[in-house]
């Protein structure tokens, strides 16, 4: 059973994180511009990249085959990174950038949408591409026409619709579903606080909350949303690919969770208690496999960059759950001076990205989720929802 301190604990965090900036303010800028600095290195290896190739049908038909849904995925993540530099520099030429991929990405959507796979697969990564197109078209909204605007809705709706016919998935070992779960909530969320006027806003919200109750779970939880689920070894451990425990992995719902956080943060609005379920007992569990230089002390997790890797996820911890605040700093210092900027994987400049690789795949879904930090830091820099078709 749950002590009740424990739950007092949980409320006081989720419900104080609109009032986190002033535990904050004195480091803000410094954290502010250790996040830029790494996202700055992604930029300036793919500002001029060129994706013509890439997104010719028949070569993104071949890639897929290679990447599956990390193809779009990762067009998507790019998207947003150059989204945030017309945001935050009032750059014409990200502002071009990211419209050009999101519109792109966006007229390959009957290839990666997640009713390509039946509602009873837990795999399925179409939710974070609809996320980070989400993502990027929110920070170039006032720029973007009508048609593009018209259509991100519509693809948001239908695969949030899509979600509803969904439920969360129960396994953990050698498997853990903790990952498949935590994929869902933050677009739901994203939906229904775009588009409140939606008739299935509430369904939407409802099933993110279900959904994010579900990522973290042992046997001892009671049942939630009608469901009885175990994603974690009842000392939160977690494997996955037939490893573990597995940090990586452990760490993924607390990065996913960040995407819908900043959703509601920059709503003015706290974070579901659900968004908060076992994130205490499981982060404890994680920082117990981080060496000193932040990588894992895990055989099975094989990102050298250890939790810089996730940082959004420690983001989440300091800005919503307003705990070790100090372990984001102190990571993102350790990473600006010992890994001198670089994202995730070290590539030079790239003038074509002709093919789908995994040095693109990991550096652009690592600097998204730098970009979500930075954003968690500084919410009000986003245009206020709901959001409105021009």
């Amino acid at each position: 059973m749950v002590s009740l301190n424990k739950i007092i604990f949980v409320i006081i965090c989720c419900l104080s994180s609109s009032s986190i900036g002033a535990l904050h303010a004195k480091d803000s800028l410094t954290i502010n511009d250790k996040l830029y600095s790494v996202i700055m290195t992604f930029e300036k290896s793919y500002i001029n990249a060129k994706f013509d190739s890439l997104l010719d049908e028949r070569i993104y038909r071949e890639e897929v085959k290679k990447g599956q849904n990390n193809v779009p995925r990762s067009l998507a993540a790019t998207a947003i990174v150059f989204a945030f530099f017309s945001r935050t520099d009032k750059s014409t030429k990200h502002n071009q950038r990211a419209q050009y991929l999101i519109e792109e990405t966006l007229k390959k959507y009957p290839l990666w949408t997640s009713s390509l796979l039946p509602h009873e697969e837990s795999f399925n990564l179409a939710p974070t591409t609809a996320y980070n197109i989400g993502l990027a078209s929110w920070l170039l909204w006032d720029s973007l026409n009508r048609e593009t605007q018209g259509k991100v809705k519509e693809m948001l709706i239908r695969e949030s619709n899509y979600q509803l016919l969904r439920n969360p998935a129960s396994g953990y070992e050698k498997d853990t579903k903790a990952e498949e779960n935590s994929i869902v909530p933050a677009l739901l969320v994203m939906t229904s606080q775009f588009f409140p006027e939606e008739q299935k806003a509430k369904l939407w919200e409802d099933k993110a909350r279900c959904f994010a109750y579900h990522t973290i779970t042992v046997n001892s939880d009671s049942a939630y949303c009608g469901l009885k689920t175990i994603t974690a070894y009842e000392n939160f451990n977690m494997d996955n690919h037939n490893f573990g425990p597995h940090p990586l992995y452990m760490a993924a719902p607390l990065v996913h969770f960040a995407d819908a956080a900043l959703v509601y943060k920059a709503a003015g609005k706290n974070v579901p208690l659900e968004f908060c379920h076992n994130v205490l007992p499981l982060w404890e569990r994680l920082k117990s496999f981080l060496k000193q230089d932040y990588s894992w002390s895990a055989n099975s997790s094989w990102h050298p960059t250890g939790l810089s890797r996730e940082i959004s996820g420690a983001t989440f911890m300091s800005i919503i759950m307003n705990v070790d605040w100090e372990i984001e700093n102190s990571l993102l210092s350790y990473k600006v001076k010992n890994q001198k900027y670089f994202v995730e994987k070290k590539v030079d400049v790239v003038n074509r990205q002709q093919y789908y690789d995994t040095d693109w795949f990991n550096n652009c879904i690592v600097a998204k989720r730098y970009v979500v930090s930075w954003l968690l830091h500084n919410p009000k820099i986003l245009p206020k929802t709901p959001l409105m078709i021009n």
